[in-house]
């Protein structure tokens, strides 16, 4: 029906570019199509593991030990071997330059604005785009849409008594100018989704400085008054084309009260995203399979 690789860094459910990518192989295959991922090597515990790295990646083989810490056991996300990448259809995320792996077949799934981290892009040619949302387009690089939500079942709202304090998100709103004084709150980026759950439980108010992160959408799972630090210049509709994933989460102070009015609505629109994600899944699928075909 279709083989695909997808090229991504080891298996991380605090990273949600990693989390979705790996989701997607997973999704794939539930939908009955080949797909694979393939970790993209990256430096650890110096000069000996960059070099086992290295000759990990090029051969596409790894050793039991490695395999349980780039993938997920509960995902069905197999690793790619060199041989599996013959005629397959190879997704990149937006941050990867050219294809490291030499394909003719190159999908980009845009998690964040092309180029949003150096500056630059390297694309080739022929490719086909999608974006994971419409604030992640870009006018050079036509693209679809494909999003779904992944559910992380630590985020549930266990207080509804007495809430005091305010937590903050930075993680990639890191560089952006403070506000607040982090010093009165609980930051929340390290923390494992057991412990960031308690804390989204106790707090009265969730900050973000990162745009765009699932993270404070959870918060206001747990019940949280989740609000997200505006980006000078950049309008609501700017900031979240679709009206849809403006639901429970205020973009500013001032937009508080309608993003409370709108957090059981928001609930709705994720379980209904749920239901529907190998469906969108599949439409990819095809569109690929098409696409390729074509060309």
């Amino acid at each position: 029906m279709g083989k695909f690789v997808i090229y991504t860094l080891d298996y991380c459910e605090k990273r949600g570019g990693k989390l979705v990518l790996h989701y997607l192989c997973h999704y794939l295959n539930e939908c009955g199509y080949e797909a694979y991922v393939w970790p993209a090597y990256r430096v650890r515990n110096g000069l000996p593991r960059l070099k086992r790295t290295l000759v990990n990646w090029i051969k596409g083989t790894w050793s039991v030990a490695e395999r349980k810490t780039l993938v997920c056991p509960n995902l069905n996300t197999p690793i790619a071997t060199r041989r599996d990448l013959k005629g397959a259809i190879v997704v990149y995320p937006e941050i990867v330059a050219g294809s490291p792996l030499r394909s003719s077949k190159v999908v980009r799934w845009f998690l964040h604005i092309p180029g949003n981290r150096s500056g630059k892009i390297r694309y080739g040619k022929n490719e086909l785009y999608f974006h994971f949302q419409r604030a992640f387009r870009h006018e050079s690089y036509p693209s679809q849409e494909l999003r779904f939500f992944v559910q992380l079942k630590e985020f549930v709202r266990t207080n509804f008594g007495a809430r005091s304090g305010t937590c903050f998100i930075l993680r990639k709103g890191k560089d952006r100018p403070l506000e607040h004084d982090l010093d009165t709150g609980t930051v929340v980026d390290d923390l494992s989704h057991e412990e960031m759950a308690k804390v989204f439980n106790q707090c009265e108010c969730c900050i973000s400085y990162d745009l765009y992160t699932a993270y404070s959408r959870y918060a206001a799972f747990c019940g949280c008054k989740s609000i997200v630090v505006p980006q000078k210049g950049l309008s609501i509709e700017q900031w979240r084309p679709d009206e849809a994933l403006r639901l429970g989460v205020a973009y500013g102070a001032d937009d508080l009260k309608r993003a409370e009015d709108t957090v059981e609505e928001m609930r709705e629109m994720m379980e209904t995203d749920l239901k529907t994600a190998l469906e969108r899944v599949d439409g990819f699928a095809k569109r690929c399979l098409e696409y390729f075909a074509e060309g």
